[in-house]
């Protein structure tokens, strides 16, 4: 008889492999491996720009705090020079 077992985990258990770092007004900031589906606030509630998305996960970019407001999506190891930004949240990677 075969036995077959089903874990599952939920979508922000899973980290992102890899830096994220951006410009703040005042200096650079990364996120190392970071936690999929949990938003991320700017260091000092600055606005970031000069995204770049050095993880293995896409990346959505908010113009406001809390993840909400206009976004752009940011591809795995890809960058973003044009899109300021006060929030980011990782996305499960595809497969």
């Amino acid at each position: 008889m075969a036995v077959s077992l089903a874990l599952a985990v939920p979508a922000s258990a899973y980290a992102a492999t890899g830096d994220f770092d951006y410009q703040g007004p005042r200096r650079p900031a990364v996120i190392y491996n970071p936690e999929n589906g949990k938003c991320y606030e700017n260091e000092d509630s600055e606005t970031g720009r000069m995204a770049h998305n050095g993880t293995d996960a896409p990346v959505m970019l908010y113009a406001n705090g809390n993840c909400q407001g206009d976004s752009v999506q940011v591809a795995a190891n890809a960058t973003n020079d044009d899109f300021s930004f006060l929030s980011v949240k990782f996305l499960n990677p595809a497969g």
